[in-house]
Parts: structure tokens; sequence; C-alpha cells
């Protein structure tokens, strides 16, 4: 025993290197290879550093703090190790997103996204890719769990420990003070909307840090009733104003506590006094508008993915015009520039600020409301608004209904139906197998107009087929289009399978059109890009000099005088239905009136205080209380139908007959799922072997991924009588 203490005494002993000096140069070391893998160039590193070294060391600092407190615990080897390898993961994948999100770096929120970017990895890993990618990690953890066992546990060492323990404390109360207090020049708060250009200015580590703490809208300075009743003045809601001002923190530390409480550490916007706000009521007196009468038409917005005029490109020259459609629609409807709020990724956050109005300039780091906030509360949007008009609302999208929580996200807006892929019979896919093309919807989004017959719809399309990854090799053997001019080979490759897939939406657009104008209802239909593609592109390659601008188009057949003006994707739908004189909806009536405010800066600043109150304020808005609850959201327009169960002689299988079966209608018997085989929209096959002996409840849902139901067929009773005593072309009925 003695023996064994004296060796564990040993080991504390031990000096390798003092504990400073290491965390010191580690953190110096790990800060320049993440700097690396950002900039994705070493010199570009070497850049920083020399130009910048004061935010290097506050780099520096923050993983310092990280293997500070690797250094508390006994393991120390172990623990250092795993901070090591961590950073190493998230410098790993950032460099790695870079890449196919055209310079969008890594934010929280995508490791909240996990289930998501396993999905995606097939979309841009080869498949040897992807088996190296996973073995390497289990090859990681598995090291980790070794080096946990095997690693010295290290002896504390009396008053030095506890005063090595003090000294962390200390540093790190000086570093969150730092942190979260007003900046003094060095560091900015203010991240967005180019994060990419954030990113390299300040470092990866604070940026990346950043992102956890930044999410939401922060509470604003003086927020009371009678701001928002205010602000609101005549958007034709009645608002009851608690006279009795709020109280609110005075002090630093109070202030500080608050953003702790709201979660969000972003800056007080600039300019913000009760003064200002309170002066927008007279700025929009008189600026109410009465609703028309007669009849409404359907509104149809179609989200282009990754859809833009590639003859805005300076670099490339195309063989021909790829979308000739979108061009007539150019040239003869109203349409123009359309600011949205991200470049080759993060469709979600476009179609969020179409939907609802908000701006995401005023939400934290590269964050995504549908995965955050409307995760637990539910918000207006236009289909709660048209809703309230007698309209029907519906969603369609040939992609997965659980993708960026879409089906909880419509929910929480307010929308009847949601039809995703595995609502579709999906037959025909882009050239490399990868997305479904865009022609399916046409069929789906009339099937949402005759959903409702006797009122008026708003359907909102959500295409795939142009979705990126953009092959850097040859796909094509005889490509409608040609392209010339990208930096070498392989992009032209890349853009050539591009304007060609678009060239097929284009000819979606074509069909939709077509299938309107057959159509006896009063329509209008907005289509627009969601963002860039994902093409390494630079403000230089493009003729608009941003990254942030698509085009939207539009189409109606009532006469609407062609009117081209750009707008940002929040007030998109506002000036829409303002044309067709629509005016209803908070956010929607705010933007309408938009133009009685003397500056941006008041538009800018009213406009956040509405956002915060509908979403995490009060509700004062409304008078208290969310008068838009989140809807029974409907998945698909057609029942899924089980018509008989068919057993053949002699075969080791059943057949399902039904119909609107898919590719993703999973046969349940007894609720427990069984392998099937989608034949047709009207045949399944089951394996014999699965239908139990005896009576039977079958059932085919449409299933999505993490096994969601999205919707269930009628359930049909089939009983299987002992192998010996079946009867050749047995069947089973409804009973």
């Amino acid at each position: 025993m003695k023996r064994t203490d004296s060796m564990r005494q040993g080991v504390g002993k031990k000096a390798m290197i003092p504990p400073a000096l290491f965390v010191i140069g580690e953190s110096l070391l790990l800060t320049f290879i993440l700097e690396i893998l950002s900039r994705r160039n070493f010199m570009d590193a070497c850049r920083f550093v020399y130009k910048s070294p004061l935010l290097f060391l506050y780099g520096c600092s923050i993983v310092s703090v990280t293997l500070a407190i690797a250094m508390l615990f006994r393991k120390k080897v172990f623990s250092a190790t795993l901070v090591t390898v961590l950073w190493l993961a998230f410098g790993i994948a950032d460099c790695v997103l870079l890449g196919f999100r055209n310079n969008y770096p890594l934010t929280a929120v995508d490791l909240q996204m996990g289930l998501e970017a396993i999905m995606m990895m097939p979309v841009y890993f080869k498949i040897w890719q992807i088996v190296l990618i996973f073995v390497v990690g289990a090859g990681a953890i598995a090291g980790l769990v070794v080096l946990a066992i095997k690693s010295p546990r290290y002896r504390r060492e009396g008053q030095r420990g506890v005063l090595r323990a003090c000294l962390f404390v200390m540093v790190f109360l000086i570093y969150t003070l730092v942190l979260f207090t007003r900046p003094s020049g060095v560091i900015s708060r203010n991240l967005k909307p180019d994060l990419y250009s954030s990113y390299k200015k300040y470092g990866f580590p604070y940026c990346f840090c950043y992102s956890f703490f930044n999410v939401g809208i922060e509470k604003p300075a003086d927020y009371s009733p009678k701001q928002v009743a205010d602000i609101a003045g005549t958007l034709d809601i009645d608002i009851k104003v608690n006279e009795q001002e709020e109280k609110h923190a005075s002090g630093p530390i109070d202030e500080f506590i608050e953003s702790v409480r709201t979660g969000d550490f972003a800056s007080e916007p600039e300019g913000y006094t009760r003064d200002a706000v309170e002066s927008i009521r007279e700025i929009l007196r008189g600026g109410a508008f009465e609703q028309e009468d007669g009849e409404r038409p359907n509104i149809l917005f179609v989200q282009l993915e990754s859809f833009f005029d590639p003859m805005t490109v300076k670099t490339v020259t195309l063989s021909e015009d790829p979308i000739p459609n979108f061009r007539s629609l150019q040239e003869n409807c109203i349409g123009g520039y359309l600011s949205v709020p991200t470049v080759s990724g993060g469709t979600a956050n476009t179609e969020f600020e179409v939907l609802t109005g908000m701006g995401m300039q005023f939400f934290g780091l590269g964050e995504y409301p549908y995965k955050t906030i409307l995760k637990e509360t539910n918000c207006e949007s236009i289909a709660s608004d048209l809703h309230t008009l007698g309209y029907g609302t519906h969603a369609v999208h040939n992609n997965g209904g659980n993708f960026y929580s879409r089906r909880n996200a419509f929910s929480m807006m307010g929308f009847d139906t949601f039809t995703s892929k595995e609502l579709m019979d999906i037959q025909d896919y882009t050239p490399l197998g990868t997305w479904p093309t865009d022609d399916i919807l046409v069929g789906e989004v009339e099937k949402s107009l005759d959903y409702t017959p006797n009122q008026p719809d708003f359907v909102y399309t959500i295409t795939v087929e142009s979705h990126g990854d953009y092959p850097k090799y040859k796909v094509l053997d005889d490509p409608e289009i040609r392209v010339s001019g990208a930096k070498d080979e392989g992009m032209n490759y890349a853009w050539e399978y591009y304007v060609n897939q678009i060239h097929q939406v284009d000819d979606f657009i074509g069909q939709l059109i077509d299938m309107l104008k057959k159509r006896d209802e009063k329509t209008i239909v907005v289509m627009f890009g969601d963002h860039l593609p994902t093409m390494g592109l630079t403000e230089s390659d493009m003729k608009t000099g941003s990254l942030f601008k698509t085009q939207y188009v539009t189409w109606n057949n009532f006469g609407l005088k062609k009117v081209d003006k750009s707008m940002t994707a929040y007030q998109l739908l506002a000036d829409i239905t303002d044309e067709i004189g629509i005016h209803n909806g908070t956010m929607f009536t705010f933007h309408q009136n938009r133009y009685k405010y003397a500056t941006e800066d008041e538009y800018q600043n009213a406009m956040e205080l509405l956002q915060y109150d509908i979403l995490y304020g009060d509700h004062y808005v409304y008078g208290g209380g969310n008068p838009y609850p989140a809807s029974d959201l409907i998945m698909g327009t057609e029942d899924v139908i089980v018509k008989q169960i068919i057993d053949r002689p002699y075969a080791d299988c059943y057949y399902i007959s039904g119909e609107n079966f898919t590719k993703w209608s999973k046969v349940y018997i007894n609720d427990t799922k069984v392998s099937t085989t989608y034949l047709s929209s009207r045949l399944l096959k089951i394996s014999r072997e699965d239908m139990p002996e005896g009576e039977n409840q079958v059932v085919v849902n449409q299933v999505g991924s993490s096994e969601s139901i999205f919707r269930s067929s009628n359930t049909l009773s089939f009983e299987r009588k002992a192998d010996d005593a079946d009867a050749a072309g047995n069947a089973g009925g409804a009973r």
C-alpha cells in the first residue's frame, strides 16, 4: 500500500510541462491552426496574426479558458486532449462547410442540426468519403476512451492546487467581463449579415463562441405597451395599453442579468430611444388602408432553390439563355431584385422572412428561427393573416417534411396543409439521382388549389431540383446549354450542371403558368430565388455587386400594371398583397407603411421592437396573449386508402392494393412496421412471414425521417389462417 501511495504521489510530482506554460503554448498553437482551417489558407492565417495581433490573442484567450478548465481535472492529459480534439473537430467542420456553403462558416445552430447534417452527407460526399468520416470519428472516440482509461491521475497538491484554481476563477471572471460588456473597439458584436467577413476579421474562436450566446432577439431598451401601441399606430389593431411603465435594469449588473435571462448578448440598436419610438405614431397616422371587397385572387409563392440569373455573373459565358420563361416574366410582369439574408444555403431563413415579414438581421448569429423560437412558440404569418380573410393556406415541397423542422414550423405559422415528398408519387430525379425534379410540383399545387374549391388559396411552394452539390466533373454527355469562362475545367463542369438544372426548373415555371392559365380562377404568382448557389462566388464576380441579391418575378391573369422595384425578402409579401388590395396582418401592414418613416434607422428600430414583441415579448401588439394559435396541420391533400390485401397462390408475399401510395408508404400490422416494397401508387408488397396467423389490423402510414408518421390510411382487418388451411386466392376486405 505504501508503495502504491508513493507511486501515486510520484505521478503527482512529475513535472512534464507546468500547466500554465502548457495552456499558453497549446492555446497559441491551436488558435493558429483554427485560423488556418477557417481561412483555408496558411498565408491568410499568418497575415491575420501579423495585422491583428490583439484579435488573435483574444481568440487565444478563449481557447486558453477551455484548456485551463481541463487543467483543473486530475486526468489532465485526457482532459486537455479532449478539449483539443473538440476544437479541431469544430475547425475541420468549419473548413468543410465553407467549401460547400460558399463561405458560410460554422455556427452553433449547425450543431443543433445533427440529423439534417447526416441526411445531407450523401449529397456532398461520396460513399467512401462518408465511410472514412465515420471511421475516423469512431477511431477518435475509441482513442479518447482508451486515453481516459490509461491516462495518469495527478494528485492535487494542497495549497498550490487551490491557488491555481483561484487564479483560473479570476481569469475566467475577467474574461467574462470582457466578453459580455460593451466592446471598446477591439472586438465588435456586430457580426452580421456577412458572417464570413466577420469570421475573417475577428477570428474563428470568438465568432464561433459568440454564436452560442447570441440567439433570439434582444429585448429593446424601454420596451413597453405604450411603445408598441405607438408603433402599431393605425395598423387597425386594438391594443390595450397599460399606462404603468415597466421597471428596467438600471445598472450594468442588472443589464447583464437580463441579457442572460433572455439568452441574448446582442448590442442595443444604435439610435434607439424613447423619443424615436414614440414619434412613430405620428409618422404612421393616416397610413392604414381599408379592406377591399370583391373576389380575392389565389396567391401562389414559388421559392426557387439556389435560383438566380447566371448571366449576372461576369466571368461565365453561356451558349444560350437557360431561363427563357423566367426572362419573359421579367420583361412583362412585376419584378426586380430581392435582397435575401443568406448565400449558398440557409433556405429556411429566406423562407421565414417571406412568410412572416420579419428580418433575420435582428436574430442571433447564424440562427434558424425554424429550429429555435418556432420550436416553442406559435407565430403570426401570412398563412394566419390570410386565413382570417377566408383563404385556405397550403405549403408544398418536394423534399422531406421534417427537414428544417418544417412540419412543426408550418403548424406554428398556421398553415392548413403541408404536402412534402413523403406524400408525393415521385418518379423522376436529377441526373445524379440526388433530388426529385420539380415538375411533380405542378400537379401538387393544383391538388392544393382543388382542396378548398369554394375559397381563395395561398400556396407556398418550395422547389429542390436545383439544389447543390454541383459536381466538378462531367455528368451531362450532351448538355443543352454549354458553359465557358470559369476559372478552370472543374468549375466549367459545375456551372454546366447548374445552368442545365435551372433550365429544367425554368421548364417547370412554364408548366405551372400553363396549368394556371387553364383554370378559371383569379390568380397571382410570385417566383423568387432563395439564395445564390454554392459556386465560390465573390462580390466582384457579380454584376449586382452583391452575393445577397436574387431576382423575383410575377404573373397574374387580372391585369396588374408592371412596376419594377427592388426590395428585401421580408417586404415581398407586403408589397404583393398591397398591389392586390389586401392590407392585413401586423408585420405586413407595417411594411406597407414603411415609406412613412423619415429614416431607415427609424424603420428598422420599430421593426425590431415589433418582432421582439411578437416572438419573445408580452404580445402588447395583440393586447396580451397570442390570437394566432398553431394549426392542426394536415400532411398532404389526398387520403391514403387501403382497399384489399391480396394473397396469391403459392406466393411468399402479400400485395396491398389501394390509392395514393408513395415510396414512403410503410405497412403497419398491429401497430408494428414491416418491411414494405413500393410497386406503384396503387400497389405495395410485404413478406408473408410478417403477417401473423389470426386476426390482424393493417394500416399504411406515410413515414418521414425519425419514424414520423405524416398520414395514415384507413384500417383494414385481415385474417390469416393457418398455413395448412390457406385458401388459394384468399383476399381480405374492410370490416
